[in-house]
């Protein structure tokens, strides 16, 4: 099972968003976009992609080269039409009027859908945010999520 999530950023007065199949948690797709998406003109780089089957550290375009395990050695991205030749029209990055507007839709198939998408990550003036599809909408920053994570110690410790 995936944790689908959708990645975001404002563009001329719209949201322009793409859907991530894979590793969308914090730890995943969180932790990359805060380590290796830190510009606006790398995120619309990204997000000019349309949906992706997952995110890596480059944009790409090269496929994934993989070892004997079936794991990424290189993390690319992988994007539906670019890598996996989906030309469906739904493919392509999705457009929305605001932050709070896609919020709303993201939220409403999360319950009507059961969990299509878990996580929302915008980016804004330099950050990144994210908020849970499944709870009141609440927008906190990324790096102090991922510090708060990382702070912690394992059990016995």
């Amino acid at each position: 099972m995936s944790t689908r999530c959708m990645i975001a950023y404002e563009h001329d007065g719209t949201i322009r968003a793409s859907y991530c199949h894979d590793n969308g948690d914090l730890q995943g797709v969180g932790r990359i976009l805060l380590d290796h998406y830190s510009n606006k003109e790398k995120v619309a780089e990204l997000i000019a992609l349309g949906h992706l089957s997952s995110l890596g550290a480059n944009i790409g375009p090269e496929m994934p080269v993989t070892d004997e395990n079936g794991f990424q050695e290189k993390p690319v991205t992988v994007a539906y039409t670019r890598d996996m030749g989906r030309d469906d029209d739904f493919m392509e990055p999705e457009l929305y009027e605001s932050r709070d507007a896609l919020y709303r839709e993201v939220n409403d198939a999360y319950h009507n859908f059961f969990g299509l998408v878990y996580l929302i990550y915008f980016y804004q003036n330099g950050k990144w945010y994210y908020c849970g599809a499944d709870a009141p909408e609440r927008w906190e920053l990324l790096s102090d999520k991922i510090a708060t994570i990382n702070s912690r110690r394992p059990y016995g410790k």
